[in-house]
């Protein structure tokens, strides 16, 4: 069966990771594995951590992925935050490597 990851869109929005973790949190039929939450412009996005993330309007990526490590709806397994972050600069260097093949200069 082929997976296909579910895109909620908006033009702005405080923070996709606060959108996802109240997604994830509901644990409905919208919170699935590979559900990507993306926007224009986030007005006060936040990276791993106490981190901020500032991007103008249009001119970054900006999206949060929710990845249920164990493949059950509704659950989150136990995963040691070094591996997080593995998985999460793995992540990016796809995306580079996706925009790079597409004529798009990323770092």
């Amino acid at each position: 069966m082929e997976k296909k990851a579910r895109i909620y869109w908006s033009e702005q929005t405080e923070s996709t990771n606060t959108d996802a973790w109240e997604l994830a949190s509901a644990d409905s039929e919208h919170s699935a594995n590979l559900s990507v939450i993306a926007t224009r412009w986030q007005t006060a996005g936040r990276g791993q951590g106490d981190h901020k993330w500032h991007a103008a309007p249009g001119e970054n990526l900006t999206f949060t992925i929710i990845l249920r490590y164990d493949g059950r709806k509704g659950s989150f397994a136990p995963f040691p935050a070094a591996q997080q972050k593995a998985v999460s600069d793995l992540t990016a260097q796809a995306v580079v490597d996706y925009l790079a093949g597409h004529g798009v200069e990323a770092w």
